[in-house]
Formats: structure tokens, C-alpha cells, sequence
């Protein structure tokens, strides 16, 4: 499996190559290894969210270099994007759901609002993306892996469209590794 990892830190740059991207992969060893002790955070009881990997997706949407800042976090799963959303709202960090399953009306208004920057952060699934582009999106982080390589770049090719510097954040985890 290590392998699957050092090839994926090869192929997402050069596939994604853009100079204002910044991208990093993240494996569920860092993650583990570097959270802050004493990280203080509610989890929605019933959720299938990881502690180390929401965490160190709280400590990333902190940080000076991704606050007040528009970005997307990606995910593969619907329940995950609502589950996700909804955590990160509990803990300070107000974001909204965004899938195919939505609400046709709720999914106009919100995906208006974030262009209008009235929200930050939306939380979707691939449904989210095809015709949007909000040219100052400073990040994009894949919480969770997409189904391929192809997703995988449209998704970061979202990110600092207008030339100025973006992150790109991809997390992955062995158990999330799909062929």
C-alpha cells in the first residue's frame, strides 16, 4: 500500500500542474501523528466521521492561511457531506452540504450564496462543481478519496482559478482506498 501513496504524492502534481497550486496528501499516519493535544471538539453523536482526520481538518480550516478564505471540501459520500457539514457548523465553522440528493431549490440557493460570499466553506460531493467558477476559491481539501484519479484533479482544478496562491489538501486513508 505504501507504494499506492508515494505514487499518488508523483502523479497529482503532475497531473494538476498549475504554480499557484499548493498541494499536499495527507496519509492517516500524519494525521494521527500531528494532532494538537487537548483539541477540544464535538463530534455529532452517530457519526461516521474519524476523529484524526476531523481534526486535522479543523486545525487546516483554522489556520491563518485558510481562514476567512472560500474554499471546498470534497467527500465521497452524501451522509458524509451532511454529517460533515453539520460538525464543522457545531465546532465555529458555519459550512453547508452540497450533493446530488439535495434539494433542487436548497442546492441554487446555497451554491448563489457561496458564489456571492455569503458562505465560506461548502461541504459536497462531485455533484458540486460542474459549471462553477469562483474564480478566488483558495482551497479545495478531498476529505475523502473520489472515485478516480480524473475526479480527483477536476476537483482541485477548482481551486485559484483567478492566478493567486491555492491549497489543495487531499486525505488518505488505506481503509478509503477504493480500485
Amino acid at each position: 500500500m505504501f507504494h499506492r501513496i508515494l505514487m499518488l504524492r508523483r502523479i497529482i502534481p503532475a497531473v494538476t500542474y498549475r504554480p499557484n497550486l499548493d498541494i499536499t496528501v495527507f496519509t492517516a499516519r500524519h494525521l494521527s501523528n500531528n494532532l494538537p493535544e487537548n483539541y477540544h471538539l464535538s463530534i455529532p453523536e452517530g457519526s461516521s466521521l474519524k476523529r484524526y482526520e476531523f481534526v486535522q481538518l479543523m486545525v487546516l480550516l483554522r489556520s491563518p492561511e485558510y481562514s476567512n478564505r472560500s474554499g471546498i471540501v470534497y467527500v465521497y459520500r452524501q451522509n458524509v457531506a451532511r454529517s460533515l457539514a453539520m460538525a464543522l457548523t457545531t465546532n465555529g465553522i458555519t459550512a453547508f452540504p452540497y450533493t446530488g440528493a439535495t434539494d433542487k431549490n436548497f442546492k441554487s440557493e446555497t451554491q448563489l450564496a457561496w458564489l456571492g460570499g455569503h458562505y465560506r466553506i461548502i461541504v459536497a460531493t462531485s455533484a458540486f462543481g460542474l459549471g462553477i467558477d469562483m474564480p478566488d476559491t483558495r482551497f479545495v481539501i478531498n476529505y475523502e478519496i473520489p472515485e478516480s484519479l480524473a475526479t480527483l484533479t477536476q476537483m482541485m482544478g477548482r481551486a485559484g482559478r483567478d492566478g493567486g496562491p491555492a491549497k489543495c489538501v487531499v486525505f488518505y486513508n488505506f481503509k478509503m482506498y477504493r480500485t
